[in-house]
């Protein structure tokens, strides 16, 4: 009798859940929100597509519209380039870069997190946007949180 009690109780539970985790996936981004958590100035680091090649530098999203206007920095070379927010098939936002990198348009598609202090940081992959990508790279981006005015 306990037993079909607490199944009586679990069923309806679960597939509430399920309908909710159903409902949150196909929920379009807050694209607002997200452009404004995004921008700022990061460290980057990364290996570069094929040959695994590791570099860092600075990035800085700065909001433009629906979008990023991007300055990439790597080893005194600086890069700009554009960013803006994507839903993938399966309804996950990512955040989808193209910039010129060592004379070639490049792609990157960014996942992210808010870290412990609720800052974003951003991990992806790197690849050539218009020629075949054997390996692609991986990049991290750090965000520098402002500094305190003394």
């Amino acid at each position: 009798m306990r037993a079909r009690l607490s199944l009586a109780v679990l069923i309806p539970l679960l597939l509430l859940r399920s309908a909710a985790t159903a409902e949150a996936v196909g929920k379009q981004p807050d694209v607002e929100f997200l452009l404004g958590f995004l921008a700022g100035n990061y460290r980057l680091i990364g290996q570069k597509p094929d040959s695994g090649a590791a570099y860092s530098g600075r990035l800085t999203l700065q909001r433009r519209g629906r979008g990023f206007h991007v300055i990439r920095t790597i080893d005194r070379a600086t890069a700009e380039g554009t960013a803006s927010i994507e839903t993938t098939s399966e309804g996950i936002a990512v955040l989808r870069m193209r910039f010129p990198f060592d004379g070639v348009e490049h792609e990157a598609t960014y996942l992210w997190q808010s870290d412990l202090d609720n800052y974003p940081r951003l991990a992806g992959y790197v690849y050539r946007l218009k020629r075949a990508t054997k390996s692609p790279g991986i990049e991290a981006l750090f965000h520098i949180p402002p500094t305190p005015a003394k």
